[in-house]
C-alpha cells in the first residue's frame, strides 16, 4: 500500500468546504452582527457561508468553497470598515463644530 499512496495529495480541490475562525473586537461585534442579526443573515444569503458564534469575540465561518469564503470576508471587511469611517466622520464634524465655535467669539 505504501507503494501506491506514499504521500497525500498536494493540491486540493477548489470546491471543498472551508472552515475559518474570525475574531471580532467587542466594539465591532454589534456592527458585525447587525440589528437582529441582519448582517450575518445577509452574508449567509448572498454567499452561502454560515457564521456561528463561538463566544463573545470569536466566530466560525463555514464556507462551501474558497470563492464563497473570499466573498464573505470582503463583505465583513466592508461592514467593519464602515464603522471606522462613520467614527472618523463624527470626529471631523466635532472638530469642525469646535473650530466654528472658537472663531465666533
Amino acid at each position: 500500500m505504501d507503494a501506491e499512496i506514499s504521500k497525500p495529495k498536494e493540491s486540493k480541490k477548489s470546491n471543498h468546504p472551508i472552515i475559518k475562525n474570525l475574531s471580532v473586537s467587542i466594539e465591532q461585534r454589534g456592527k458585525f452582527i447587525g440589528p437582529g442579526g441582519v448582517n450575518l443573515k445577509r452574508i449567509s444569503q448572498k454567499t452561502g457561508v454560515t457564521i456561528s458564534s463561538n463566544d463573545d469575540l470569536n466566530f466560525t465561518l463555514f464556507a462551501p468553497n474558497r470563492n464563497a469564503l473570499e466573498e464573505a470576508e470582503e463583505m465583513i471587511k466592508i461592514i467593519l470598515n464602515f464603522q471606522v469611517i462613520n467614527y472618523l466622520m463624527q470626529i471631523i464634524q466635532l472638530n469642525y463644530q469646535m473650530n466654528k465655535l472658537s472663531f465666533s467669539f
